[in-house]
Order: C-alpha cells, then sequence, then structure tokens
C-alpha cells in the first residue's frame, strides 16, 4: 500500500515538473518565434523520460537513454550535465570531466555546470584546478560569500596555506572580522609556522570583539603553546581584570607554582576554582587529578593534607554528587586508610551504584581490613548490579570461604571462574582459592585438580606451591612432592618464613625432627615469631623431640600472638602434643 502510495506522488510530481517545462518551452518559442522540428521534440521527450529514470532511482535505464540523446545529438549539454552528475557519483571521474566539459562548451556561463565540474574535481582530490573553477563562479558572483568559503578551503587542501589566507582576507573585506575566518586563518599562519602572524589574527579578533573572553582564552592557550608563557600570563591576567572569577584563568595562574614543583603551592593556589560553586566540577576533579597520580606515584605525603581540605570542600560545595566522595576514597587508600577509604566509597555508591570501579575499589578496601562479612554483604550486592564481572564473584568467594560458607565460596567461584574463560591470570586465582576451599571441605580430589590446573598456568609460583605443598603436609599424603614443590618456593624467595615453616612442617610430617626443627628456627629468625601457627607447629616439633619444657614455651608464645589451632590451649593446660584426628 505504502509503494503504491509512493510511486503515485512521485508521478503528480513528475507530471507537475514536466507540464511547467512544457509551459516554459512553448512561451520561449512564442516568443523567438521558433519551430521546432519533430526530432528536436522526439529527443526533448526522450530527455525527460530519461529524467524519470533517474528521479525514480534506475541510473542505468537513464544513463543509457542519454547516452542515445547524446549520440543522436552531441550538442545536448543538459544529456552530458546528467551524465556527468551520475559518473561523479560513481567515481568515475575521468568520465565525468569529459562529460561536464561537453555541457560547459555548449554553455560556458551556466553555473550549475561548473559548481559541478568543481565538485568532481574537488572529489578526484584535484584541489587546485577546483579552485580555478570557482574562479569563474566567483567572477560570476562576486558577492557570494559561500564562494569564497569553498575557494580558501580548496586552495588549504591544494596545499597553497597563502592563498587560502589572502582568499580569506577578501571575504573579510566583504563580511568584517569574524570568529569563523579569524580561526581557520590562524589555523592557517599555525601551520605555516607563522606564529607572529596566528597571535595577530587572534588580537585582531579580540579588539573586534573585547568582552568575549574565549577569544582571550585561545590566545592564551596558543602563547603557552609556542612557549610565550609570559605573554599568556599577562592575557590570563587581563581575563581576570574583566572576570575575576574566571576559573579556566585562575587555574592557570595557579600553574605557575606546578611548573616550579611546587605542588603545595599550586593546590592552595586553586582553592578559589574549588569553592566557587558556579565552577564545573569536573574541571576542579580534573585539576587534582595529576596529584592523586603523583601520590600514587610517588608517595608524596606532603600533598595529603592540601589534597584532603579540597576534596573535603568538594563534597561539602557538591554534596550530591557521586565524584568527589569517590575521589576522597582514592586518596584514603592510597595513604593505607582503608576504613575510611571503603567508608567514602560506601557514600559513592550510595549517591550513584552504577559504577563499576568504585565498586572493586571498596571491595577492594575490605579486603585489606579483612572484614569478609562486609566483603561478602557488599560482593552480593555488586552481583545484583554486574551479574558479569568474574572479579566480584571471586571477591564473593573469597568472602564467603573466610565466613566459612564453603558451599556458597565454591559455587560463586566456579562461576568466576566460567566468566574468566579466556583471562589466565584471574583464572590462576580462581583455581587457587578453589583449592584451598575445596580441601576445607574434605574434598581433596576437587583441591589437587584445581591446584594441579594453576601451576599449569603458572608452574613457578611461588606462593601457590607454597599453599598446595602446605595442605598436602596437613593430610599427610604426597609428602615427597610436597617437599620438592616447597624447595621451589624456598628458591624464589629464600628468606621468606611462611615458606620455612612449611618446609619444617613437611619434614615433622615426614618424622624428619632434627631438619624440621632447623627449618622453623630460620622461619622464626626471617620474621616468623610473630606468627601464631608457626610458633605452635615449632612448639609441637620440640615436644615430639623431647624439649617438654621448651615447646610449652612457644606454645604460650603463641597464645599470647593470638591465633593458633583450637588445640592450643589444650596443649598448654595438659602439657601434652594433642594433635587433630
Amino acid at each position: 500500500m505504502d509503494t503504491r502510495l509512493s510511486v503515485g506522488f512521485i508521478g503528480k510530481i513528475l507530471r507537475s515538473v514536466l507540464l511547467v517545462f512544457c509551459a516554459t518551452s512553448l512561451l520561449a518559442a512564442q516568443d523567438q518565434g521558433k519551430r521546432y522540428s519533430e526530432e528536436e521534440i522526439t529527443i526533448e521527450k526522450e530527455f525527460i523520460e530519461a529524467k524519470k529514470y533517474k528521479l525514480l532511482g534506475d541510473i542505468e535505464t537513464a544513463n543509457e537513454l542519454f547516452k542515445k540523446i547524446l549520440k543522436k545529438y552531441s550538442t545536448h549539454d543538459a544529456a552530458a550535465y546528467e551524465l556527468a552528475d551520475s559518473y561523479n557519483r560513481a567515481e568515475e571521474y575521468v568520465e565525468a570531466v569529459r562529460h561536464i566539459n561537453l555541457a560547459i562548451d555548449e554553455d560556458p556561463a551556466n553555473k550549475w555546470y561548473l559548481k559541478l565540474k568543481a565538485d568532481i574535481l574537488s572529489n578526484d582530490k584535484m584541489y587546485k584546478e577546483a579552485a580555478e573553477v570557482y574562479d569563474q563562479l566567483i567572477a560570476q558572483q562576486p558577492k557570494s560569500h559561500h564562494l569564497l568559503e569553498k575557494k580558501a578551503y580548496l586552495c588549504k587542501q591544494a596545499g597553497d596555506l597563502n592563498k587560502a589566507i589572502s582568499v580569506l582576507d577578501q571575504l573579510d573585506e566583504k563580511i568584517g572580522i569574524n570568529e569563523k575566518t579569524s580561526m581557520i586563518k590562524h589555523d592557517l599562519y599555525d601551520q605555516l609556522g607563522k606564529k607572529s602572524k596566528a597571535v595577530e589574527v587572534l588580537n585582531i579578533l579580540i579588539a573586534r570583539f573585547p568582552l568575549r573572553i574565549g577569544y582571550r582564552h585561545k590566545l592564551a592557550q596558543y602563547l603557552k603553546k609556542v612557549d610565550k608563557k609570559k605573554q599568556a600570563d599577562q592575557v590570563y591576567k587581563d581575563i581576570l581584570a574583566i572576570e575575576p572569577r574566571d576559573p579556566r584563568a585562575q587555574v592557570a595562574m595557579a600553574e605557575n607554582y606546578k611548573r616550579d614543583e611546587e605542588s603545595e603551592d599550586y593546590l592552595a593556589a586553586i582553592r578559589s576554582v574549588i569553592v566557587d560553586d558556579k565552577v564545573a566540577i569536573d574541571l576542579k576533579i580534573d585539576e587534582l587529578m595529576p596529584y592523586v597520580r603523583k601520590l600514587q606515584r610517588e608517595n608524596d605525603q606532603s600533598i595529603v593534607p592540601a589534597l584532603t581540605e579540597l576534596v573535603t570542600i568538594l563534597e561539602q560545595i557538591h554534596p550530591e554528587d557521586a565524584k568527589p566522595y569517590a575521589l576522597h576514597g582514592d586518596i584514603l587508600s592510597l595513604i593505607g586508610d582503608h576504613e575510611g577509604a571503603s567508608a567514602k566509597y560506601a557514600k559513592t555508591l550510595s549517591i550513584d551504584d552504577s559504577k563499576y570501579l568504585v565498586w572493586e575499589q571498596m571491595l577492594t578496601s575490605l579486603v585489606e581490613l579483612g572484614d569478609y562479612q562486609k566483603l561478602y554483604d557488599a560482593s552480593n550486592q555488586a552481583i545484583e548490579i554486574f551479574p558479569n564481572q568474574a572479579r566480584i564473584f571471586y571477591l564473593n568467594g573469597l568472602a564467603a570461604m573466610q565466613i566459612k560458607a564453603y558451599e556458597d565460596a565454591i559455587g560463586s567461584l566456579e562461576q568466576a571462574r566460567f566468566m574468566a574463560a579466556r583471562d589466565e591470570e584471574m583464572q590462576f586465582s580462581i583455581l587457587a582459592l578453589l583449592g584451598h576451599t575445596s580441601h576445607l571441605i574434605k574434598d581433596y580430589r576437587a583441591s589437587d585438580e584445581a591446584f594441579d590446573e594453576a601451576l599449569r598456568i603458572k608452574p613457578n609460583d611461588a606462593n601457590v606451591l607454597n599453599d598446595y605443598s602446605t595442605l598436602l603436609a596437613d593430610r599427610g599424603e604426597r609428602l615427597q612432592e610436597a617437599e620438592q614443590m616447597n624447595k621451589k618456593a624456598l628458591a624464589k624467595s629464600k628468606s621468606n618464613p611462611r615458606f620455612w615453616a612449611t618446609q619444617g612442617w613437611i619434614y615433622y610430617r615426614q618424622q624428619k625432627l632434627s631438619p624440621a626443627l632447623e627449618a622453623f628456627e630460620k622461619a622464626l629468625r626471617y620474621g616468623g615469631d610473630q606468627d601464631a601457627n608457626i610458633l605452635e607447629k615449632f612448639g609441637d616439633t620440640l615436644y615430639k623431640s623431647d624439649q617438654t619444657e621448651k615447646a610449652l614455651k612457644y606454645w604460650r608464645v603463641a597464645a599470647e600472638k593470638g591465633g593458633g589451632s583450637k588445640w592450643l590451649q589444650r596443649k598448654i593446660t595438659e602439657k601434652k602434643l594433642i594433635e587433630a584426628q
């Protein structure tokens, strides 16, 4: 139904066009007293028929009809024009030029013919020749601003930048100084390396529009670009004389401190920008971010008080915007205040919970705090919003393991593993944690499979080698293999107390008490004397070595440190070794 209406509508337009065409032709004939031959009338009918097919989109049929006309009547400029247009659209530029030249030969002053020729040449990247055609068009229409603009563009594309500037100067004489041509001339002078002329153009524009601050900013930025910093500073001072609260000028002036590596002074100098509630928050954050990165990169604590003050002001000025709280969280995280950081991230998410990176930052802060119940609850919330993020499921699995929700942990880790199928680094972390969790529920086969798969990804990872060895020793299984794996770990980190404690534990399980004692002593020497589990196991080894009093001493020290096994107090009370069943 729609197609029939569309064709009928086009037909109506065509009939109207043809009536006007015929009426115009008759009037012209009457005016000139001219009689047309039968052949000429036939050709005109064929032209109208060809034009109809072109309007209906049947270009192939239309072109065949136009060629037929030209074959019969080689001076039919309108048919030559239509063919040139078709060849141009088909990007057949040689044929397009040949046919438009045929049309122009018959009607040299026809502006539509000249315009099409210029377009064809331009499309064929013959910009110089296209600009020359525009000279003819401009001669015909000297008041046309558009033609001068187009010629300037073509001169620029042809690489004749000076000619382009000259044409734009002619345009300025006709319409006066204006932003569009001034900015084009400025860019052209800059490309030519004529910096003083580029500056002059902007100064002329400023003189014409003295209260338009944007032009002064453009000048100041350009002066900075060409290393005219003193002149740029003067322009910024001029801006501040007109608009004292202009934030970009205030920031630019403050950057003098940045240039001199005076970070604290710079942060103090932009305080007026930060407290201005009319300045966009993104501009303020853009100015603070380099210093947050500096804190991250260099751990420069000297800038922390100023940064903290400014971001606190941001929170006060923009209390409904999530960005200041997120930035504050980043700063607190970088200085190790994970509790404060997690609170700021939580505030951020209470305003806008759609930012994945903020969720990840908050969850990471909770890991650092060791607050696994909060981590479990928060990661479950995050999963509701981001159900396709493997890392959130991984952190949820970690939290669930720590709070002894082992089945939940395995479910989340398996989901994370599925999602991170192509991410080997993530797969490695998931498998290592899955190995631990499966061990805790005594699914030793699944535990071993997970650790083996992790080691296929990273066969020399010291931590996984050590963890796997420890759990095998706990089970009393594959002790020779556990010993070799842990020795590989020690080869990579010879002063790691945990690794030495594992080696001692493996020897203990092998009933090799003398090397076990030596390994535990090294663990204590390298910092294990602060770890209750290492101290307790050293005591166990001493007891097995018939050193009961010394064993009691280390059990008591372990209890003072906090931690240890659930049998530790019984060992102390009963003064004997109690081993897990």
